[in-house]
């Protein structure tokens, strides 16, 4: 017997489409293989469970949940700070725990089905460098030396070294797209696609792909035009599609407004570059060191998300820098430090409001137009 063939079978093969009521038409080669009928029982039964990366704790309204999910699988997304803000290590660390399930920055879960390869392409570091944050970071998340732990030490340094694939980029040529200068026609280089072959001919799945930073890999008008932007986030998201449709993480710069306070710095519109950017990515989060108190440097960073197509927002978070530069958790003293303080401050702007309250409601009322009082 014959299997009915309908427009989508002939959309994947590349075959014309029913042509009673016009020209025949036939379906460029960018569409073959991907078309979808949608499914009866789609409309009946509940689609499967979406994949995270990384999940929380709940808060607010999730309150009591342990796996309220926080980071994609399988999307493009960024990370956003200033430079020397910690972004590069905070990546670092997040491709140490993919790796080993270790919880990121003492916050964010690794489900055990989602750990796995990690690839990260740090288009500003050599070789030393990338040894020196590895190593820092390793220190910071597994610190104790103590003999009952060394065992987990171990086996952590086993799982990163045979998970972890480190391309230390200083000083070459990686852009994804370049633009025609004729007919400003923008498309994947050859990086992209060395990169992609690399990825997609691997003897194992991905769980995590880190790109670093944004304008290393861009190309030279992605910042400035919408149009190579939007190419740039299509060639990006090529890498999702390899195998183990990893989450692709890309650490751009903030701009110059957001640092200085003209504008939200925790907020999409914090990143650098064109806002195609940032509506082509499904997640955002950003970084902002604590501003100096007098003289004397803060260590600590506030971290937040600020876009999540596929899931909560979640509440401000704050980190401390370690030695090397990598980032922990808060000590319980340290929050309850931080607390305080929060309330106190919380406390002035309520003094001042009703001071300026008391204030109005003694001072005279003016006199009206004839010069009396009313």
């Amino acid at each position: 017997m014959t299997a009915v063939r309908d427009d989508n079978d002939r959309m994947n093969d590349g075959e014309p489409l029913d042509a009673t009521e016009g020209p025949e038409v036939r379906a460029p080669n960018v569409f073959r293989g991907v078309a979808v009928q949608a499914q009866v029982d789609w409309f009946t039964t509940y689609p499967p469970r979406r994949r995270y990366l990384l999940t929380r704790e709940g808060t607010g309204d999730d309150a009591g949940k342990r796996d309220v999910g926080f980071l994609p699988r399988g999307k493009v997304g960024i990370l956003a700070a200033a430079g020397g803000a910690g972004k590069t290590m905070a990546l670092v660390q997040l491709a140490l725990s993919v790796a080993t399930g270790r919880q990121w920055l003492g916050e964010y879960d690794v489900p055990a089905g989602e750990q796995g390869h990690v690839l990260l392409a740090l288009g500003e570091e050599d070789a030393e460098e990338v040894h020196r944050r590895l190593h820092y970071a390793f220190r910071v998340m597994w610190p104790s030396n103590e003999p009952k732990h060394a065992q987990e030490r171990e086996e952590a340094a086993r799982l990163a070294h045979e998970r972890i694939i480190v391309l230390p980029l200083a000083g070459k040529p990686v852009g994804f797209v370049a633009t025609d200068r004729t007919t400003r026609e923008v498309s994947p280089t050859s990086a992209h696609d060395q990169l992609l072959a690399l990825l997609t001919h691997a003897a194992h799945d991905w769980s995590l792909v880190v790109l670093d930073p944004l304008s290393r890999f861009a190309g030279a008008d992605t910042e400035s035009d919408s149009a190579a932007a939007t190419r740039f986030i299509q060639a990006v998201e090529a890498l999702v599609n390899v195998p183990g449709r990893p989450t692709v993480l890309l650490a751009a710069h903030t701009t110059k407004t957001s640092r200085k306070g003209d504008d939200n710095p925790n907020d999409a519109t914090a990143v650098r570059g064109s806002s195609a950017l940032t509506d082509g990515a499904r997640w955002a989060m950003t970084m902002m060191p604590e501003p100096q108190n007098f003289l004397q440097k803060s260590p600590y960073v506030h971290i937040e998300l600020v876009k999540s197509n596929y899931g909560p927002l979640d509440k401000p978070r704050k980190v401390a820098r370690a030695d090397g530069g990598a980032l922990r958790p808060l000590t319980s003293q340290e929050r309850a430090a931080h607390a305080e303080m929060l309330a106190k401050a919380a406390d002035g702007e309520s003094g001042k409001g009703n001071k300026k309250k008391s204030q109005a409601q003694t001072k005279p009322d003016k006199p009206d137009s004839f010069g009396e009082m009313p």
